[in-house]
């Protein structure tokens, strides 16, 4: 039985880990279940590279107790769940697209990289994940994460806007500018394995030091994946703490009237603050639906497979263990109306829509 807990990375032990109280076998199928709730499998070497607390031999006789009771397929270097065996024979096709939009992608998300204000920008999403998922109506789209200096977020995002415009003029929109943060905040709020994940497949296209920044702000996914990220800490040992400008503060200002203006609606305004809102989509430090979207379906999601596929490993307290964030917890506790949150910004069957390709 899985005693009882309650996960909280940022006061835990360097040498702990969220697996730390499960067998070996347990932490595969965790891992397993986990790559099915967006309809995709994982690889032997990754599952052992994110076990890399444990040996190999350890990780590789766990997959095999999984396989001789039936509960997963290992296949051609791939491990799933029954459901998603055909998903291994499509494995190389999604390597070869991942591959080919990424080549694609670099030379242009570099050039972007190189504009003054720019401190970092990396493919995320399901590129990132090597899951590249596109549909009749939603083709593959490449989500972009982006840092700028300062809180220049409102900068980029004219250049977003103007991207967009000139994209769909020529029916070629390819990026997605889901997250843009400024320098100035970089600790990630959602503090669970979802985002600890999302984190771990990042691909850095330019702006190292600024991603070994980011990295070291959000010490806490160690709890999740310990000694995956490589980096020298002691080159931060010096920084002075990242202000935001007067003078930024001022153009968000105007950057908020002119949003109003061009959708004729004033609640942006009448919103309108300087400090942090983990509600709201669009902030002096940061643009993008901070507030999860996801985090709902990746739950509901994770539990159904475990249950009806792992019911034997599942327990109760697994949701707690790894989604212990105060977002994901009031999800769990129904105190988080998504419908009233998304009012006016996106609608959760938007969201929902967009979870839905991973479903196909």
């Amino acid at each position: 039985m899985i005693k009882e807990l309650r996960h909280d990375p940022l006061h835990m032990k360097k040498f702990d880990t969220i697996w730390s109280q499960f067998p070996v076998k347990n932490q595969v199928a965790y891992l397993v279940a986990y790559s099915s709730v967006f309809n995709d499998v994982i690889t032997v070497d990754e599952l052992s590279r994110r076990l890399s607390f444990n040996s190999e031999n350890a990780v590789n006789d766990a997959i095999e107790e999984l396989r001789k009771s039936g509960h997963v397929v290992v296949r051609k270097g791939f491990v799933a769940l029954p459901y998603l065996d055909h998903k291994i024979d499509q494995k190389k096709r999604d390597q070869e697209i991942t591959t080919l939009t990424v080549q694609k992608a670099r030379r242009y998300l570099k050039w972007m990289g190189k504009l003054p204000f720019v401190k970092f920008i990396g493919i995320s999403g399901s590129v990132a994940a090597g899951n590249p998922v596109q549909t009749k109506d939603k083709p593959l789209d490449i989500d972009v994460f982006v840092i700028t200096s300062d809180s220049f977020t409102w900068l980029f995002g004219i250049v977003m806007a103007t991207y967009r415009a000139i994209a769909t003029k020529f029916k070629s929109s390819v990026f997605c500018f889901n997250h843009i943060w400024s320098e100035t905040d970089l600790l990630v709020h959602n503090q669970n394995l979802f985002s600890a994940v999302e984190v771990l497949n990042l691909m850095p296209i330019a702006g190292e030091r600024s991603y070994h920044l980011f990295l070291h702000t959000n010490r806490w996914i160690e709890s999740y994946f310990p000694s995956l990220f490589k980096f020298n800490a002691n080159q931060f040992e010096n920084d002075k703490p990242i202000r935001v400008s007067t003078i930024n503060k001022w153009f968000y200002l105007v950057f908020v009237l002119f949003r109003c203006l061009k959708n004729f609606n004033m609640s942006a305004l009448r919103d309108f603050s300087y400090e942090f809102d983990l509600k709201n989509q669009f902030n002096l430090s940061r643009r993008g639906m901070q507030n999860g979207g996801y985090q709902l379906m990746v739950q509901q999601r994770f539990e159904k497979n475990m249950k009806e596929y792992l019911v034997e490993l599942y327990n109760p307290s697994l949701l707690r263990i790894f989604f212990s964030d105060t977002l994901s917890e009031s999800i769990r506790n129904g105190n988080y109306d998504f419908e009233v949150l998304a009012e006016g910004k996106v609608q959760l069957t938007d969201w929902a829509l967009n979870y839905a390709k991973y479903q196909d």
